[in-house]
């Protein structure tokens, strides 16, 4: 009984699932048929959908892999120029400034003469500044060498009612701000590394080199902009640098370069003070009193060192002297001009007792390199004697009476009869072949005579027919022997185009 109703059961449901199944049968080949309605409509609806989905990724993908290339590209570029900065740019333009040899005698130094150029020219960023602020700094670098392009106010300014300045001007002077800019901000990331110049001098603290350059770096750069703001703000960091720094190498430079702001603001006064703090420095005495001794034959006390130092103080002297003549009225710029052939005059007398004490030096050695730089520098300050008499002599023949004109034709007016044999040892080998100056400038004509002759003489002992330095200078001393051969060219192709402007 119980096997016959289970019999049963099994044979209703096959019956009853049999018609479902063949009906979901039907239904599936109905919809899956090709000219079915819903596949139609199904097609018609998801195309576009999809096509404008593989599209617009096929766009992005486009876009983003451009950007990506572009992006890559403009990178790679940017750092491998600030690496071409980094590794060759900035040591070649700061090839020139040397450290002193280790054995080089302290007295000489001349690697002092350097001293605040290699400050000043920065060889390799500081790895303390970190990756950014080495950029900043390289950056700078390249806006004062190669400048900042030119402004689009400069571009598009050839309408406006204002003289558009000169494209090279504009060059120079945006480049020059936005290195000033990049310096400022490398100072105040400095600062926040304790990288900084302090207020106030420290005893026995050495003074951060990286700080030193930087700040040296953004007063020189405010320096070239030339405005009075910008001056007052080079003046106020030298200044600060001068307050704190105990090298007095780097203090004399200082106070020259304060006395040269001073004199370009209009402070005569102030200018002449720092002149004076620099010549303590070097001197180690006041300038009026380095002056007067000199003038008078009295010897100084200094070394090799210091003589050069010296030099150099009274040359910037006797500029400063020029260029502030060149605002005064006639009897005060008589005045400062005779003040400046004054000083001209005492640098050549110190010049003739520092020479006189290093001829005998062997060559390449340090005392006869010493003569060799002084030689080359009395060749400069004869071709600026030469300058400044002509300035001295002329105004007066133009404006006296014609017996005074008469004698200043024939070079007979011993007003300032200031001859270079009482104060520059001749050279018998070159003075025979050059005639006797003669007209209203002959004193100018002799002096340019003197000063071609002595930068001739440095030429010919420091070269082969001038074109290649003499092997026995290629040593310790090469740097500075090639700075001032390549100085005693510059100097004698100045005094004889002088030489030849006169005698027309």
């Amino acid at each position: 009984m119980t096997m016959a109703w289970r019999t049963a059961v099994r044979s209703l449901r096959v019956q009853r699932t049999k018609p479902v199944s063949l009906e979901i049968h039907r239904l599936r080949a109905y919809s899956t048929q090709s000219n079915s309605t819903f596949s139609y409509a199904a097609r018609v609806l998801s195309d576009p959908v999809i096509e404008t989905i593989a599209l617009a990724s096929r766009i992005t993908r486009i876009l983003l892999g451009s950007v990506l290339l572009v992006g890559g590209v403009t990178l790679a570029s940017w750092e491998g120029v600030h690496q071409y900065v980094e590794r060759v740019s900035m040591p070649q333009a700061a090839s020139y400034a040397v450290d002193s040899p280790p054995d080089m005698d302290h007295d000489f130094d001349f690697g002092a003469d350097d001293r605040f150029e290699a400050l000043l020219r920065i060889r390799h960023t500081d790895p303390r500044l970190g990756t950014f602020g080495r950029h900043i700094v390289r950056a700078a670098w390249m806006a004062e060498y190669w400048g900042g392009g030119i402004a689009p106010g400069v571009l598009f300014s050839g309408g406006s009612s204002r003289p558009a300045p000169a494209p090279t001007d504009a060059f120079d002077h945006h480049g020059l701000a936005m290195a000033e800019s990049f310096l400022a901000s490398a100072v105040d990331l400095a600062e926040k590394r304790h990288m900084s110049v302090p207020d106030f001098a420290q005893p026995g603290t050495p003074l951060d080199p990286t700080a030193v350059s930087l700040e040296l770096w953004l007063a020189h750069i405010r320096e070239k902009m030339g405005s009075p703001m910008a001056l007052m703000r080079a003046a106020n960091g030298c200044e600060k640098l001068f307050d704190v720094s105990v090298d007095p190498v780097l203090r004399r430079a200082l106070a020259t370069r304060l006395a040269t702001h001073c004199s370009r603001l209009g402070h005569w006064d102030e200018s002449l003070g720092w002149m004076d703090r620099a010549m303590q420095e070097s001197a180690h005495d006041s300038l009026r009193a380095t002056v007067a001794k000199l003038l008078a034959r009295e010897s100084l006390t200094l070394t090799p060192l210091e003589t050069r130092q010296c030099m150099e103080t009274l040359q910037a002297l006797s500029t400063l002297y020029v260029h502030h003549a060149t605002s005064l009225a006639d009897t005060e710029r008589q005045l400062s001009l005779q003040d400046a052939l004054r000083t001209q005059l005492a640098a050549l007398r110190l010049a003739q007792k520092g020479s006189d004490a290093n001829q005998h030096g062997a060559p390449g050695t340090a005392e006869r390199l010493q003569a060799l730089w002084i030689q080359q520098r009395q060749a400069v300050l004869a071709m600026h004697v030469a300058e400044t008499l002509y300035a001295l002599h002329h105004p007066t023949a133009a404006s006296a009476g014609w017996w005074a004109k008469l004698t200043h034709w024939w070079g007979r007016d011993s007003r300032l009869n200031v001859r270079p044999r009482d104060y520059i040892s001749a050279c018998p080998k070159a003075l025979h072949a050059i005639p006797a100056p003669c007209g209203p400038h002959a004193l100018s004509q002799e002096w340019l005579s003197y000063a071609s002759q002595h930068a001739q003489q440095v030429c010919q002992e420091l070269s082969t027919s001038g074109s290649e330095m003499l092997p026995v200078w290629k040593g310790p001393y090469q740097a500075t022997s090639a700075r001032v051969w390549e100085q005693a060219q510059r100097t004698q192709q100045e005094a004889e185009l002088l030489l030849r402007t006169l005698q027309k």
